[in-house]
């Protein structure tokens, strides 16, 4: 693990294998309050697992940035792209590709795991402007939407939320859209409680602790950020047999797609991320296996293949302590 505190901005950027031996380390820039230098560190080797499970010779690395209220996101990066330019003219890092749609990791996994998702409840926990996707594309692939939550509340109905009009009601009250749907308004974290079939939950590194998942009502956790569990949170997951789906998986589908191989339209890299993602997905429950340490050892053998022995990551990215 290479660390470097940047000057520019206030931030890190982490490189996951030594940059000596590996080069071409590929991440993303994450900006957000809060975040850490631990956080990088996981996050770097989040990237690495992610790239190793689908079979792809790239180390995982990581920029992590705390941005000042005085400067816009343009400068920020602008000073960032600067300062790390030595870094990307080597080819030593390269910065991930952010424009294809998120959502689709998320939902094709749990697709793959219940075998479709027709008739399927599905909850979203933190439904921010990501989660605008995820929950489209839940309800594009036949499932069925019954809840949402923000930081304004979480209101949930059975037979299904209407997104149009909740796209509608979120575009004209941002965040409190949640109040103008003529449900029941309920305290955000509520929302975990519900007895569905799947909970999408966003957040952060480690978001998903012992207290979240205390809490999960659902029979399948969907994280969409990377390194989301905390150790605490997936131990309590597994003794309550909620199975947590692994986030090398479900945050994949922007990888999958800006690595297709040229003459794909966006369709039919659309579809072989989907299969891809179904691959390992359908593997572990054929297998009966827990998914994430499927997912674990399929990156751990793969990366044997071709990282030196000394510097080989042996952990996946689980938030310790937490």
């Amino acid at each position: 693990m290479h660390l470097h505190h940047l000057t520019s901005v206030d931030g890190e950027i982490v490189l996951d294998l030594d940059p000596d031996v590996v080069t071409g380390a590929v991440g993303r820039v994450y900006l957000r309050e809060g975040i850490t230098a631990d956080d990088a560190a996981l996050l770097a080797r989040a990237a690495t697992y992610r790239a190793a499970l689908f079979e792809e010779r790239v180390a995982g690395a990581a920029v992590t940035i705390r941005p000042r209220l005085i400067d816009s996101d343009e400068e920020t990066l602008g000073r960032l792209r600067g300062e790390i330019e030595p870094l990307t003219a080597s080819g030593r890092f390269v910065a991930a590709a952010e424009s294809v749609d998120p959502a689709r990791g998320a939902v094709a996994a749990v697709e793959a795991w219940f075998g479709g998702l027709d008739g399927r409840s599905i909850a979203v926990h933190g439904f921010d402007a990501g989660a605008r996707g995820v929950a489209a594309e839940i309800v594009r692939r036949g499932g069925r939407l019954v809840g949402v939550s923000n930081t304004s509340g979480a209101v949930a109905d059975a037979s299904g939320l209407d997104l149009d009009r909740l796209m509608a009601e979120e575009e004209a009250h941002g965040s409190l859209f949640v109040t103008h749907l003529g449900l029941e308004l309920h305290l955000p974290d509520e929302l975990l409680g519900l007895a569905v079939d799947a909970v999408v939950l966003t957040g952060g590194v480690g978001s998903i602790d012992a207290e979240v998942a205390a809490r999960v009502g659902a029979a399948v956790v969907v994280p969409t950020a990377d390194a989301a569990y905390a150790t605490s949170g997936l131990d309590r997951l597994r003794r309550r047999q909620i199975v947590p789906l692994p986030d090398v998986v479900t945050t994949a589908g922007p990888m999958l797609e800006s690595s297709a191989p040229r003459g794909l339209s966006p369709a039919e890299k659309q579809a072989r991320a989907d299969r891809l993602i179904a691959e390992r997905i359908d593997g572990a429950r054929s297998s009966k296996v827990d998914p994430i340490e499927y997912a674990t050892t399929l990156a751990d053998t793969f990366l044997a293949t071709w990282v030196p022995a000394e510097i080989r990551p042996t952990t996946h990215a689980i938030a310790d302590g937490r």
